[in-house]
């Protein structure tokens, strides 16, 4: 499995990914033990969001679509982030999917990306979860930035940043700000230097050039629309889900975002799920 990156979300010394993930491990030991839907199951908070492919809810479509008992998921984290008031999370990496059924078969690859969100009885819980696929497995490198990242002190936003209308009001500016510039400009202003994007077929891109190429050249017109945001009370971390279009394509898309020190939100992670 290789050494384990964690995406340093100390944020001021604050809560680290440690007890997250733990959750994520033992969320992936029951897969295997005891299946994946009962897995799924134990995981999800009551209102989880799935997509399949639309936003659904989880613990809901996995009791009316059970999976078969020959599947076979092995997945673990490889980076991650919580919030400075230990309340929301994010993890990633590599998973493997295989049916015991046919066993000649070529394994499936790909990438998820977990929000977390702490109950409270101090349970970490899977609020989304989504993922990439890609054909091979991508080296442990591909995860490189994150150990070279600090993150350092990250002040609290302005008055009222720290909520999720907040969020989906910036997200709504940033589109109108695309909308009056008539280039991708404004969107590449809100990607963080050391942001990770998920893209169905490749493993996940962290140079930040090719970042700024994808954006820049490939999504035409490019738009969406937020159907829900959620911010961590400290106001340093948060995620916003929703539906968008890029060129000639349409899914649906999750962002994960981290307050600057400068207090503006910047885009960590961003993933797109395509309509088949």
């Amino acid at each position: 499995m290789g050494m384990l990156l964690m995406l340093l979300g100390l944020l001021g010394g604050q809560p680290d990914t440690t007890t997250l993930f733990r959750a994520e491990r033992e969320f992936a030991a029951r897969a295997l033990t005891h299946g994946v839907d009962s897995a799924f199951l134990g995981a999800l908070a009551p209102d989880a969001v799935l997509f399949r492919p639309g936003p659904v809810n989880g613990p809901k479509w996995i009791r009316e679509h059970p999976g078969k008992r020959s599947t076979r998921l092995v997945w673990g984290p490889r980076a991650g982030a919580v919030s400075a008031a230990g309340d929301v999370g994010v993890t990633t990496g590599p998973w493997s999917l295989t049916d015991t059924a046919k066993p000649d078969a070529s394994p499936w690859h790909g990438h998820f990306l977990s929000i977390w969100e702490r109950q409270g009885n101090g349970e970490w819980k899977v609020a989304v979860d989504i993922g990439i696929a890609h054909p091979l497995p991508a080296p442990d490198a591909m995860m490189g930035r994150f150990d070279q990242h600090l993150w350092g002190d990250v002040p609290a936003g302005p008055a009222g940043s720290s909520t999720s209308d907040a969020l989906l009001k910036a997200e709504e500016e940033l589109l109108l700000a695309i909308d009056r510039a008539g280039t991708r400009t404004p969107f590449l202003d809100r990607i963080a230097p050391d942001a990770v994007f998920f893209r169905n077929g490749e493993p996940p891109i962290t140079d930040h050039g090719r970042i700024k190429k994808l954006v820049g050249e490939t999504m035409s017109p490019f738009a969406w629309r937020p159907a829900k945001a959620a911010v961590a009370s400290s106001g340093d971390l948060a995620y916003s889900y929703g539906s968008y279009v890029a060129g000639n394509e349409r899914g649906n898309y999750i962002r994960v975002w981290r307050l600057s020190p400068q207090g503006d939100w910047l885009i960590l992670m961003d993933l797109t799920d395509p309509d088949a």
